[in-house]
């Protein structure tokens, strides 16, 4: 079943002799489940598309379908909700709220809910022992590690149990053995159930994803699969 379906994205910067287009009729279809890598050279669109995808960005135009709902047609209010419910966000700067500790930041999706705060804390502790964190959830983010810090940000994004989770470059502050934790933890949850889209210049990370997808000049180019792939 396809999760996202998105016919002719197109995204233009700015306007007249200082257009630049970022994205050129992105035809893509990812289905439930799967694993997706972004590729291609700086300049080349894909952090325009995960925003896009990830509803944080219009697109110029273009459609754009996630689990049926036409995301494109959302004003801000229902986007922001969209976000809330489908999206999780995992960035290669942490984002962590650095007065807050590593529970009360993995708590942050959960504020604007009516959820009870008896239970966004305990959301938020299962959130952080999947990532292998339980014991350190009382600590700030400069009592962390780089490779513990973005797995404080990995909780925060499931901690809503999202579908989707969008990632850019969630290896590119990491030593390689951190990237490498990060990046077998990204395919646990994949294969839990988790739609995952990523954004990378790591080739030794490619084969994890189900289909790489390079882009160059805001188009895609022939999509790669795993071997056995498809067959």
């Amino acid at each position: 079943m396809s999760l996202i379906v998105a016919q002719q994205l197109s995204h233009t910067y700015g306007q007249g002799e200082r257009a630049y287009k970022a994205l050129k009729q992105i035809d893509l279809t990812i289905a439930a489940g799967e694993f997706v890598a972004l590729v291609g050279p700086s300049g080349s669109g894909k952090s325009t598309l995960l925003s896009i995808l990830g509803a944080l960005t219009q697109p110029t135009t273009g459609t754009l379908r996630i689990d049926g709902i036409d995301v494109v047609a959302l004003n801000d209010e229902e986007r922001a909700r969209f976000r809330r419910e489908y999206v999780g966000f995992v960035f290669q700067q942490f984002h962590l709220m650095p007065y807050l500790t590593a529970l009360e930041n993995v708590m942050l999706p959960l504020v604007m809910t009516s959820m009870p705060k008896k239970e966004q804390k305990e959301k938020a502790q299962m959130a952080l022992e999947k990532v292998g964190l339980a014991e350190k959830g009382h600590r700030l983010p400069e009592q962390l590690s780089g490779g513990e810090q973005e797995r404080v940000a990995i909780a925060r994004a499931i901690v809503n149990e999202p579908p989707l989770l969008l990632a850019d470059e969630p290896t590119g502050a990491l030593d390689v053995a951190n990237g490498d934790r990060v990046m077998a933890l990204l395919t646990d949850l994949n294969q839990e159930g988790h739609t995952v889209v990523m954004v990378t210049h790591n080739q030794a990370y490619e084969p994890l994803a189900h289909r790489v997808i390079p882009l160059q000049d805001g188009a895609i180019v022939l999509a790669k699969q795993r071997p056995g792939e498809g067959s």
